[in-house]
């Protein structure tokens, strides 16, 4: 890998390993955005979000248009507040399908039933 490809990767250090893990400070920030709109009712326009990241508003702007042109957010032009939008329950559904509850429940069921 060239260090072009490196550029704006940081490392971190995991608490329970020497080993260093790579992050990506723009998805971390992207995630983080998820996060907080996550949490308001009404959602958060463009100024909120950059404050509440500490981020230029043209950076945040940047991750705001990304997640909306990919459907994760819509953001209304009347009050021009971004919102999530129904396809993380989408992405929830399809991961709760692919869980093997049963498979996984069952040692603990047998468990239960032995005494």
């Amino acid at each position: 890998m060239e260090q072009s490809d490196l550029d704006g990767v940081i490392e971190v250090e995991r608490g329970d390993s020497a080993a260093r893990t790579r992050s990506v400070p723009v998805l971390t920030r992207a995630l983080a955005m998820l996060e907080i709109l996550s949490t308001s009712r009404n959602g958060l326009a463009l100024p909120e979000v950059a404050r509440r990241l500490k981020l230029p508003k043209s950076s945040a702007h940047t991750i705001l248009v990304t997640l909306t042109r990919e459907g994760y957010l819509a953001r209304s032009p009347k009050t021009r507040r971004y919102t999530l939008t129904t396809k993380f329950v989408s992405l929830a559904n399809q991961a709760i399908e692919n869980l093997r509850i049963r498979e996984v429940a069952l040692p603990f069921l047998r468990q239960l039933m032995m005494g």
